[in-house]
């Protein structure tokens, strides 16, 4: 055999190998897998926008405040600004309140996707980090979250937690700015972090200067005197000021804790049938001596009740540690405000599977504990201080408020991560952390893009009764505003008013329908109220006195109808009393 032959099939097996080598590395790059993890998040919000709902609640009232922002450059400081300045902004694209909140949600979503990815390749090995993202993604809490202020919170929490994976002080100052524009401007409890960091930078700065003589004054007061100039921007934007500030702060705290006392005694009465949420202060007046006390004032006036509300949340926690990280709870009490899947056998048997897991890692770390300080926890400590402060943080939260999942993302953050590097310690134990390179993030990437469901599919049903009000009332809201008065709606009528940005003019229907029970006529509650516009859906044109209603004679004229499968529905303009 000649001697160019025998090279010639040497050279070919070490080609394929290189070949694959190129294919594996092509793989495992962070290009592919942010495509692969963005992809993965499109696949699971898909179809949102054909079958999800405008939001009640919350949502709409920070709509009105983010339209606010958009008509007037104007905010309220005490809620959130930071957040409706962001939703308000997107009213330049859009005006539609459906298209601009559901807008705002994917945003959200893509931005939060990008960012945990961003955050887990810095803590942990390529693989590692997507599959602990690829969980973040495919949890419907972490995008069909009740409320998207809650998601929104998290956006400059992870900027700090990327900027804390590398040393320097410039890193550890901007994050510890973006920890207390939070905590201003977003969420007050996040203070509990904000100190916590803030004392760690004193301490390391005071032994570096001990070290080496030099203090880094810039690199801590520079982006601190960025958020006080933000802060400042807001407040003089405000719409509300001191003094009158002090007391929407009190306000904003003492009727969250009328509500969140109230909603666990009702879990744990549950013969008290009022509304936590409208009609708490009765409850609070019986327990605590006042309408709505300050947190310090419920537990001076009566401690008892209060340690009955801390032990309560406290039993609820597995189950909220559950939902945050399995989407349901083995337990039979709700750790949430918004339905949950109880009694799951499931949420039970991956509980058992996940603490195996962090429990076989544990039991291997102690063989190996110098080289994973030495290379992943050691480098990265101030990023793992971070995790462990915002976990601090949730479990005065869980402990005070309650564990809904939407209040501890942070804490989910933490938990990914701590898993991600368990399984790290597992895979180098037994010799697969090879293959898992190989088979981390394409392979896994298509099978899950395979199996998920999308977000329509997943829902089970079409209906969405609020989107539909706005759209049916929207061509007339010019003529509303014009007016002025009162507008009757039968459903969400807070929600209708806040998403046309109409201030405290709805009423809902049914407040009405109990007026003309008691004796009055409809003619006389309309004038009485100064109603201009009425709405009857399907299931208030259905009912006898929304059947009068539609039919009163002389005041009341048909501007607008329809049918749709579950009946009919009509609009109504309201002549001016004479």
């Amino acid at each position: 055999m000649e001697l160019t032959e025998v090279l010639r099939g040497a050279v070919a097996p070490t080609r394929l190998r290189d070949l694959a080598a190129d294919v594996v590395r092509i793989l495992a790059s962070a290009p592919v897998a942010y495509l692969a993890i963005v992809l993965l998040q499109l696949k699971v919000v898909w179809g949102m926008w054909w079958v999800k709902d405008l939001a009640s609640g919350d949502t709409s009232e920070y709509f009105r405040a983010g339209y606010s922002w958009y008509e007037k450059g104007a905010n309220v400081i005490a809620w959130s600004p930071l957040y409706t300045s962001f939703y308000g902004s997107l009213l330049f694209l859009s005006r539609d309140a459906y298209v601009a909140t559901l807008a705002h949600r994917l945003v959200i979503v893509f931005a939060l996707a990008v960012l945990v990815l961003t955050l887990m390749r810095r803590l942990l090995a390529p693989w590692a980090a997507w599959l602990m993202t690829a969980w973040w993604v495919v949890l419907p809490i972490n995008y069909d979250t009740l409320y998207e202020v809650h998601l929104f919170v998290v956006l400059p929490l992870l900027g700090a937690l990327v900027l804390l994976t590398r040393s320097g002080p410039w890193r550890r100052g901007i994050a510890l700015a973006a920890l207390l524009a939070t905590t201003l401007l977003m969420r007050n409890e996040f203070l509990i972090a904000t100190a916590g960091l803030a004392a760690l930078c004193v301490a390391t700065e005071a032994y570096s200067r001990r070290r080496r003589g030099r203090l880094n004054v810039a690199a801590y007061l520079l982006p601190l005197l960025a958020v006080a100039a933000l802060v400042g921007l807001f407040y003089a934007r405000s719409s509300v000021k001191y003094p009158q500030l002090t007391d929407a702060l009190r306000r904003k705290h003492t009727l969250n804790v009328c509500q969140i006392v109230a909603f666990g005694y009702q879990q744990r009465h549950p013969e008290w049938t009022a509304s936590p949420w409208t009609e708490c202060q009765e409850l609070m007046a019986r327990l605590f001596d006042r309408p709505e006390p300050s947190l310090g004032e419920a537990i001076r006036t009566n401690p008892s009740a209060i340690w009955e509300h801390v032990l309560w949340n406290a039993r609820l926690v597995p189950g909220g540690v559950q939902l945050l990280l399995f989407n349901e709870v083995s337990g039979n009490a709700s750790p949430d405000y918004a339905p949950v899947h109880l009694g799951s056998s499931t949420a039970w048997r991956l509980s058992v599977a996940w603490l195996a897991l962090l429990a076989l890692a544990m039991l291997g770390q102690f063989r190996e504990q110098p080289y994973w300080w030495t290379h992943w926890i050691g480098p990265r400590r101030w990023a793992w201080a971070g995790l462990v402060l915002l976990a601090a943080t949730a479990g005065f939260v869980m402990l005070m408020q309650r564990p809904p999942p939407s209040y501890l993302f942070p804490l989910g953050l933490g938990l990914m991560a701590s898993t991600g590097i368990a399984l790290q310690m597992v895979a180098r134990r037994w010799g697969l952390a090879r293959w898992m390179r190989r088979l981390v993030p394409l392979p896994v990437a298509v099978l899950l893009l395979t199996v998920v469901p999308t977000y329509a599919s997943r829902k089970r049903s079409n209906s969405r009764p609020l989107m539909e009000s706005y759209r049916r009332i929207l061509p007339f809201v010019d003529s509303i505003r014009a007016r002025g008065g009162m507008v009757v709606t039968s459903g969400f009528p807070n929600e209708v008013c806040n998403y046309f940005a109409l201030g405290p003019r709805c009423v809902d229907y049914y407040a009405l329908r109990a007026e003309v029970e008691a004796g009055s006529r409809w003619r006389n509650v309309l004038r009485h109220h100064r109603v201009v516009f009425v709405y009857l859906s399907e299931a208030a044109l259905s009912d006898p006195s929304g059947e009068a209603l539609s039919t009163v004679a002389g005041p009341v004229s048909r501007i607008a109808s329809g049918r749709t499968e579950q009946g009919a529905w009509t609009i109504h303009r309201v002549a001016p009393s004479e």
